[in-house]
């Protein structure tokens, strides 16, 4: 039986056509974005269907195929979050998650590879409110919002300390290499679209040198344009926006659990 999905993606109204048990799966993944279809106009348009073992999805004139429903569906979440930051009003993509607590806004930035979705889920385990695990996107005047997309987690090895919830789940199968979380299935999630006003910005630097330094609004803004996924002069704008009235840190470490302890110790939890 086929039915359909409707997303809002700040603004962006994504329609997925999907048999189950697709359909099911992804409601869960995108819970925070679904909404109830309506009148107005579709912006985005996704078919998803299986055909035998193989698992397709179309994106326009873009038919990809695989057997892993896993990696078909880090795909979709991909090109979600392409489209977002192509369609939405947001000024620039920042490679960072952000979370709130206490009036505090922090931005963790880095590569991919740096942990920062470890991290993030990690703090969002301990009470902070995720805005997003390493997709940022940054409003013209400094504003980074909410895009609680799904965690995408790469060693199947983790799946045993994945969610007790989620690892319940009757399809798919137990991933055999990366794979996905709900971000509702770590923790509290800021509702999508809601503006985090930063205070606290930390580049992460891993295979460096262990050690915190200090950094300058300049510095930081500077830092976190090499972050970005698209460059420019409004891009430089919004990062100076965003790291004008923060306390910035660049980070180094040589393994991942080295930054829990720093973050831990910077705000005395």
């Amino acid at each position: 039986m086929s039915g359909g999905l409707t997303l809002d993606l700040l603004g962006v109204t994504a329609r997925i056509d999907a048999p189950e048990p697709w359909r099911g799966f992804l409601a869960r993944l995108w819970q925070p974005f679904v909404v109830e279809p309506s009148p107005g106009a579709v912006q985005l348009r996704i078919g998803i269907g299986i055909e035998g073992d193989m698992h397709c999805l179309e994106l326009g004139d873009t038919m990809l195929r695989s057997t892993d429903a896993w990696l078909l569906a880090n795909e979709l979440r991909a090109t979600l979050a392409a489209e977002v930051l192509r369609r939405c009003d947001a000024a620039v993509d920042l490679h960072a998650a952000a979370l709130r607590r206490d009036g505090v806004g922090l931005l963790l930035v880095g590569p991919s590879g740096a942990g920062k979705t470890t991290a993030a889920a990690s703090l969002a385990a301990e009470g902070w409110i995720l805005f997003g695990d390493d997709f940022a996107p940054v409003t013209a005047d400094g504003r980074v919002l909410a895009f609680p997309k799904p965690l995408g987690i790469k060693a199947a090895r983790a799946w045993t300390h994945a969610p007790e919830n989620w690892r319940r789940l009757p399809w798919p199968p137990p991933p055999e290499g990366m794979f996905l979380v709900p971000a509702t299935e770590i923790g509290r999630v800021a509702e999508a679209g809601a503006a985090l006003a930063a205070t606290h910005v930390v580049v992460l630097v891993p295979g460096s040198e262990t050690g915190a330094e200090p950094l300058s609004p300049a510095r930081a803004a500077m830092r976190c344009v090499e972050h970005c996924g698209t460059l420019g002069p409004a891009t430089l704008a919004a990062m100076v926006r965003m790291v004008e009235r923060t306390a910035c840190w660049t980070l180094g470490y040589a393994d991942h659990d080295e930054v829990l302890p720093f973050l831990r110790g910077l705000f005395g939890t």
